[in-house]
């Protein structure tokens, strides 16, 4: 196992149990479903995220980032999403970044953490919930169906 792929695996786990402690109202799924293995990134209330509009987490370790965003594909939700940018950015309260990827457009937000840091996941993971409840609203009024499975 490489260490990327170590640290992926204490970090959702990790993440998994502060759910549980915090009694938080969602779940997150990062198993592939196909491959079953751990990915680097979660979908929150979704059986998966892969090719799918999502809330999407990713765990950049390389990067010693966290991101917190929306993963939209669906052109309809594309352009509904980019009319509603003042008010949604008015709805997270740290700045978000728009990105545009292929085919896609990832309203995001960035947490730096310290890798191969334990503790220092934990920090993120907390600081990241309200922002995560926040992106669940953003999600929730503009396209729950669009966003969430389950």
């Amino acid at each position: 196992m490489t260490t990327t792929q170590e640290q992926k695996n204490i970090f959702w786990k990790m993440f998994d149990e502060i759910l549980v402690e915090k009694n938080e109202n969602f779940k997150i799924s990062y198993v592939h479903k196909i491959k079953n293995e751990i990915t680097s990134y979660a979908a929150v209330n979704r059986k998966q995220s892969f090719n799918a509009n999502a809330l999407d987490l990713s765990f950049l370790f390389r990067e010693g980032l966290f991101r917190v965003n929306l993963y939209i594909t669906k052109q309809p939700l594309v352009r509904k999403i980019n009319l509603a940018k003042e008010e949604i950015n008015s709805m997270v309260s740290v700045p978000i970044v728009w990105d545009n990827g292929k085919g896609c457009l990832r309203p995001s937000v960035y947490f730096s953490f310290v890798p191969k840091d334990i503790d220092d996941y934990r920090r993120v993971i907390e600081e990241s919930l309200t922002t995560i409840h926040e992106f669940i609203d953003v999600a929730n009024k503009y396209g729950k169906d669009d966003f969430f499975d389950f």
